[in-house]
């Protein structure tokens, strides 16, 4: 006769399994995702609250839409990476558009936004091409994004998915101790 522990050992073992390699993936995947968050204030640096803020994937125009809070600021997170046109508008003031930001995998963007008033009878748009650095200085986090075509053209001998991570910090995955 089996005791009670004896029965739900390999429920318990599959259950705790399960939970790892989930919160592995959850992890994992946090690594790859972008990050854009800023203030949007005025000419006087006063914060505007309620703005509309409008983040655009170019390559898919998949858009994603936050309001500033009470303290200007907003924050897109889970974005994926890619090239973005991140747009600012609030009623009584212009429009103000940042277009072709360029972003890589775990990269934390600062973005602000400085809105003028709006023309009685006209609506001001404002355009700034980014040219940002894909180097993000706020994270230590070694990584990068693969592309398609650099998979292919890497030599791997071992068909191992591991040597690829191997590849991203341009390192091998041995390290020496030397006093």
């Amino acid at each position: 006769m089996k005791s009670v522990f004896g029965k739900l050992l390999p429920f318990l073992s599959v259950f705790c399994l399960s939970f790892l390699v989930f919160t592995a993936s959850a992890f994992a995947q946090d690594l790859d995702d972008v990050t854009i968050s800023g203030k949007v204030v005025d000419t006087n640096n006063l914060p505007i609250v309620g703005a509309t803020v409008t983040a655009t994937l170019i390559e898919t125009q998949v858009e994603r839409t936050v309001t500033t809070n009470e303290d200007g600021r907003y924050r897109f997170v889970e974005l994926q990476p890619g090239t973005y046109a991140v747009k600012s508008t609030s009623q009584g003031f212009g429009i103000q558009e940042k277009t072709n930001l360029v972003t890589i995998a775990g990269q934390n963007v600062q973005l602000n936004f400085s809105l003028s008033p709006a023309g009685v009878t006209a609506e001001q748009t404002i355009t700034i091409e980014e040219d940002s650095s894909p180097v993000d200085t706020t994270r230590t986090v070694v990584g990068g994004t693969v592309t398609q075509r650099e998979i292919e053209e890497l030599p791997n001998n071992t068909r191992s998915p591991l040597d690829f991570v191997f590849t991203l910090g341009r390192r091998s995955g041995r390290t020496a101790f030397r006093p």
